[in-house]
Order: C-alpha cells, then structure tokens, then sequence
C-alpha cells in the first residue's frame, strides 16, 4: 500500500498538504481505490494524520464514503437483507415502518452526514407529531418511536 504527502500551497502561507493512501483494489471489480485528505498543519502532525490514514484504509471495517442518500440504503437494505432474510411478519413490519417513518423524515439526507442529534429529533418529532397519513395526526407512543429507530439501527449493522 502506498501512501505519500504532496504540497499544495495555501492563500495566506499555511501549510497545506494532500494526503494520498493507495487502498487494495475493490475486490468485485477490481478497480483502483485511493483515499485523498487535505491536511493543514505542519509536517510531522502530516505525516501522523497519513499513518492515521492508512490504518483506516487497511482496517476490515473501512467504507468509502459516498454520496448515497438514506432513502437509497434502507431501499437497498430492504432488498437485500429483509426480503431474503427475515419472517414474513418482520419483514411486513420493517418495510412499513422505514417506508412510512424513516424515509419521509430522514430520507433526503446523504448517510455520511447523518448524525446522532438528526435521529434523536427524528423520535421526538414522532412523539409529537406521529403519523403523517392518519386523520387524528396524534403522536407515536415511546414503544413505537424505538421500534422505528431500531429498525434503522438494525439496516445499518447488518450491511
């Protein structure tokens, strides 16, 4: 794996460094992958920041970021891991709850930038508010709003 610091000038005389780690080829396709970095800062803290980076490119766990939406990975999830895996009465549940809850509240947004304080407004805009497609428009009890998150907790940790 190759991994090199590269100068790029700055506007007002920081340092400023490109960061490039060479990651293993995608195993399906067998393409190139790179991960880039801008670093600011001196050199030594550079070359700290790339050996950082190239922990995080060789660990099993690493997922390139990307510029999929929440609504496309629970749809690719739903796909993927609940039709083929789960009862058919789970399966029913999962897909109404992240169709009818998640996606409307949650959906636009892209995964990478989703963050915990989005998900805690989420369930309290579930207390208060509730379903979206019902006359009375009351909100969700507790029990509900924490089976809607787990359900999306659950599609994160299985893929």
């Amino acid at each position: 794996m190759t991994a090199r610091i590269r100068r790029r000038p700055g506007a007002m005389r920081e340092d400023r460094c490109e960061l490039t780690v060479d990651l293993p080829p995608h195993p399906a396709t067998g393409k190139r992958r790179r991960l880039c970095r801008m670093f600011t800062g001196r050199k030594r803290a550079a070359e700290g920041e790339l050996v950082r980076l190239v922990q995080e490119g060789t660990d099993e766990r690493f997922v390139e970021p990307t510029n999929e939406t929440v609504r496309s990975f629970l749809e690719r999830w739903i796909r993927d891991y609940v039709d083929t895996s789960v009862v058919p009465t789970a399966r029913m549940y999962y897909t109404q709850v992240i169709r009818e809850h998640v996606i409307p509240r949650l959906g636009s947004r892209k995964l990478r930038q989703l963050r915990p304080v989005d998900i805690v407004e989420t369930e309290r805009f579930w207390l208060q508010e509730g379903w979206l497609r019902t006359k009375r428009r009351r909100g969700l009890t507790r029990e509900r709003c924490q089976h809607a998150s787990d359900s999306s907790s659950r599609a994160e940790a299985s893929c």
